[in-house]
Order: structure tokens, then C-alpha cells, then sequence
């Protein structure tokens, strides 16, 4: 079971040496690590030669099948297997697309250069694959570190195949970058991540792959997220130009021009995961946390039409191969743009904020969102940062607190 660690790097000077030594400590370690140093303007591609030379002149190990064995000839052996990519700044999610182009493993593990994991980490994603090998992503629990502390995250108690994973995800953490992993035939299948989109890419992501695959979910808590991590996307994010939009997965006559209801798959080879090349020059981005993480409304539900009644009222894109149905895809939908909405709105994104509550406003289980977005759109600009920061500060405080 050959792995390939993906890692996009931005100005992670102060964080990229403690992923790369979680990565280092994995009790089953992957056939190579693969960083690509978005365009850093910061020192960190020399933090990560520095770890790099510490490998060399070590010899590869007896762990020629690449992750086969616990230890893999040791960390020494496993140092020289760090591969630095350098391109200019693209983004995020072009980043991981070349990371993945240039990788020669048969799974992705996902991780940010500002999170870490513990050990046993790939050692549960291979299990998983093993006793699950029908799925299109393979996630664990995780644990949320702030400057006041450590909080298990929210996420479903039961190991296995997930019921619903739109379903699931409006109520608790399926999925996150740094705890998941992908098997190279998925992306091969259902393209890369969305070039220049700088928040939600890893959402818009998880609802190409749950359309088409099972998810399969561990609730060990095997990943530590670090939210006070420097250069966030959620607190740095700047205007986006791109493609692509979750308006994608919407029907209905609400897909902007340009956009494809099917969801804009493009395969591997358009995205430049598979060609290896430095993929779009369309934006910068840097970090790669959704934004909903940092205290945005979990999800709870808030009123409801029936099961399957917002399929024929919006349009939704029904055609689902794996889990999950048109009202619970449009509802997970509509809560991840509308957090996105929230943040650009705080930015100063008024049109796009009230473009966001027109065209989400069908969505009956995130009206808290949505009504917080209105607000927001409703009050001066200048005060608008000060309010999402407090707002999203209390909501993280009780969240924590389990109310």
C-alpha cells in the first residue's frame, strides 16, 4: 500500500517543521513526502532542506514496496524521501494538484504544513482501505488546538462506511484535509481541486467525491488541526478569481454563466494533477481550513420541508452514485457557501453576499447562517470585521462548552 504525503507550503516557516516530523514518526511510513512550495516568501523551503538534509546519505531501507513496513529502515531512510517542488505562487489547491501530479503513490494523505498528525495515523487510513476498499475517501478523527487548548472536534463516533456524508457533515467534521486521504484512481476520475477558489476547495472536493463514492470515517483522533496556526485562509482571505463555484452542484437556472450543473469535473490531466505542470496562475492562496473550523454555525437544524422537497423546488443534481441524496447535497451545499459568504461579506463583499442569500436562500438547514449573512450585509463595512470576529469567537467558546 504505497502512499504519497501531499503537502502544499505558504509561509509556514514557524509550523512546517512539526508536520514534517509527525510525518516523520508514522508507524507506517509512505513511499515519499511530497512538499510544493507555493511561491513561500518566508524561509520555508529552507526549513524543509534543512529536514531533508538530514537525510542524506542514508540508505533507502528494506522498504522498497514504499509503506509496507513499520518504520520503513527508519526516519533517516524516510528524510530522503521529502521531494521540494518549487512554483510560483498559484494557490492552494493548485499546489496539492501538482503535488499529486508529480506523486507516485497509489493514496494521497492529505496533510497542511501547519497541522500535524500522531503516530498511528497512516497506519488506520491503510486499515480502513483494507477492510473498506470500495471508498473514495478516508478520514479520522481530530483534535482542534487554540491558544486556550485542545478540543476534540465534533465528528461521527462509528467506524465504518459513513450512512450519508452530506447528511453527516451538517451536524459533525467528516472530513478535513489534514485527516484524509484519497486513492489516486478517485482523483484520477473526478479531477483535482478547484484552481484559485481559496476557500471551501476542500469542500467542493468532498462533494465531487461523495457524489460518486462511499466515504469511509474513523473516529480515532489521530490528527491535531492547529487554528492558531499563521496564514489561515479564512483570516487572510482575499477575492478569488476562478471557475469554479458551488453554484456547480446547483440546478435550477442558479449556475452562473460558465459553470456546469454536472459540477465542473474536469479530469486529472485538465487540472494539471496528472501532467505535472504548475497548474493555473489564477490567485494566490495561502493556508487551507475552510473557515468553519474558526466558530461559524455548526449546522443544527433549524426548521426543514420534508426529505427530498427541495429537489424539485431548486434543481438540485440528483444523480448520485454514492452517498447521499439532491436535499441533503443542497443543504451541505448551501451551508458551505453561505460560511464562505459570511467570510468574503466580513471582507467587504457585499454583492457577493447578497448574491449568496439569493441563491441559498432555499436551504432550510442553515438558517442561522443564512440570517447571520443577512446581517451582515445589512451593517456598515467598517464594522463588519469587528462583528464576525466577536460573533465567531463566542460561537467557538460555547461550541466548546458543548451547548
Amino acid at each position: 500500500m504505497r502512499f504519497s504525503v501531499i503537502i502544499p507550503l505558504y509561509n509556514k516557516e514557524a509550523e512546517v517543521e512539526r508536520t514534517l516530523r509527525s510525518v516523520l514518526a508514522q508507524t507506517l511510513a509512505p513511499l515519499e513526502i511530497v512538499v510544493v512550495d507555493d511561491g513561500s516568501t518566508d524561509g520555508s523551503a529552507g526549513v524543509v532542506e534543512r529536514i531533508m538534509g538530514e537525510g542524506q546519505g542514508v540508505g533507502e531501507g528494506s522498504d522498497g514496496g514504499g509503506g509496507c513496513g513499520e518504520g520503513a529502515g527508519g526516519d533517516g531512510a524516510l528524510r530522503s524521501r521529502i521531494r521540494l517542488i518549487r512554483q510560483a505562487n498559484a494557490g492552494e489547491t493548485a499546489a496539492r494538484n501538482r503535488a499529486m501530479a508529480e506523486a507516485r503513490g497509489d493514496f494521497f494523505a492529505l496533510v497542511d504544513a501547519d497541522d500535524e498528525w500522531r503516530p498511528g495515523f497512516l497506519a488506520e487510513i491503510a486499515a480502513m482501505i483494507g477492510e473498506f476498499p470500495e471508498c473514495g475517501l478516508y478520514s479520522t478523527g481530530f483534535d482542534i488546538v487554540n491558544t486556550d487548548g485542545e478540543t476534540a472536534a465534533r465528528t461521527p463516533r462509528v467506524r465504518g462506511v459513513v450512512d450519508d456524508f452530506f447528511r453527516a457533515s451538517m451536524s459533525a467534521y467528516v472530513s478535513i484535509p489534514s485527516a484524509s486521504a484519497v486513492p489516486r484512481r478517485v482523483v484520477e476520475e473526478v479531477g483535482g481541486f478547484p484552481e484559485g477558489m481559496r476557500l471551501g476547495g476542500d469542500q467542493y472536493m468532498w462533494v465531487k467525491i461523495a457524489r460518486r463514492f462511499p466515504v469511509c470515517f474513523s473516529p480515532a483522533r489521530l490528527v491535531r488541526y492547529h487554528m492558531a496556526a499563521a496564514n489561515r485562509s479564512a483570516a487572510i482571505y482575499r477575492a478569488e478569481v476562478t471557475e469554479f463555484s458551488f453554484e456547480d452542484f446547483l440546478g435550477g437556472g442558479f449556475a452562473v454563466a460558465g459553470s456546469s450543473a454536472a459540477g465542473s469535473d474536469s479530469g486529472l490531466e485538465a487540472s494539471g494533477a496528472v501532467s505535472g505542470s504548475e497548474g493555473s496562475d489564477r490567485g494566490s492562496a495561502a493556508g487551507s481550513d475552510s473557515g468553519f473550523l474558526a466558530g461559524a454555525d455548526s449546522g443544527s437544524s433549524v426548521g426543514g420541508a420534508g426529505l427530498g422537497a427541495a429537489d424539485s423546488e431548486v434543481g438540485l443534481d440528483s444523480g448520485l452514485e454514492g452517498s447521499g441524496g439532491g436535499f441533503w447535497l443542497g443543504e451541505y451545499v448551501a451551508r458551505v457557501a453561505l460560511g464562505k459568504a459570511i467570510v468574503v461579506c466580513a471582507k467587504g463583499g457585499t454583492a457577493e453576499g447578497r448574491w449568496a442569500e439569493r441563491v441559498f436562500a432555499y436551504a432550510t438547514r442553515s438558517r442561522r447562517l443564512w440570517w447571520r449573512l443577512w446581517v451582515l450585509n445589512r451593517v456598515p463595512a467598517a464594522w463588519r470585521p469587528a462583528l464576525h470576529a466577536l460573533y465567531s469567537e463566542l460561537a467557538w467558546r460555547v461550541a466548546r462548552r458543548g451547548l
